[in-house]
């Protein structure tokens, strides 16, 4: 299996992973895994409200963890655009902290497109057949 005690630190796959049919469906699902975003650590590198109070902007954040390839070669991510934040509100009262370029911020990652809902800003049908992506972050 491939995340178990035998992790190759190159390549993909362990010398256990051809052993059986169990291993190799094994194998292949986590490869599948592998492509689901789900939450991650980024900085804030752009965000649209620059101090005044009014509506919930957007930020762009940039993912601080490289990617890695089956080589052991890492890549930067690039910059992840017009993402919405949340604020900490109760009817008329909220708690105003935006965030600021530079600041660490932990983006958790949708399981649908949330494209219609941010255009549209109720409830929508998900934009595409897209799913865990980092574009769906906030």
């Amino acid at each position: 299996m491939s995340d178990g005690p035998n992790v190759n630190l190159y390549g993909q796959t362990s010398a256990n992973d051809g052993m059986s049919d169990h291993n190799a469906r094994t194998f292949a699902m986590i490869q599948q895994l592998r492509g689901v975003s789900t939450a991650t650590i980024c900085k804030v590198v752009k965000c649209t409200v620059a101090g005044e109070v009014g509506p919930i902007g957007r930020v762009d954040v940039l993912p601080l963890v490289d990617l890695v390839d089956g080589a052991g070669q890492t890549s930067k991510h690039v910059n992840v655009l017009n993402l919405p934040y949340l604020r900490m509100q109760g009817g008329s009262k909220a708690i105003i902290m935006d965030p600021k370029p530079g600041d660490l911020a932990l983006v958790v990652f949708a399981d649908r497109d949330i494209s219609a809902v941010k255009k549209n800003k109720k409830q929508s049908p998900p934009g595409s057949r897209r799913r865990f992506n980092m574009a769906d972050g906030m």
